[in-house]
């Protein structure tokens, strides 16, 4: 979006400095057992025990150097 603003000179692209932030994910639900567990939380859970689904989530998340 910004490329045809710094193109005119109407934006000035400027280094930032940035600490490099860990974001550590967490999920949580109520303790209630599976029988009480809605379809969706079901389904979430069966994605989260993939390892490429938890390498895709985690992968685009890394901090910018």
């Amino acid at each position: 979006m910004a490329r045809e603003y710094i193109a005119s000179g109407k934006l000035v692209v400027r280094q930032t400095e940035r600490t490099i932030r860990l974001v550590r994910p967490h999920y949580a639900w109520r303790a209630t057992g599976k029988s009480h567990m809605g379809r969706a939380l079901q389904w979430w859970l069966k994605q989260l025990e993939s390892a490429a689904t938890r390498q895709a989530l985690l992968s685009h998340h890394a901090p910018a150097v």
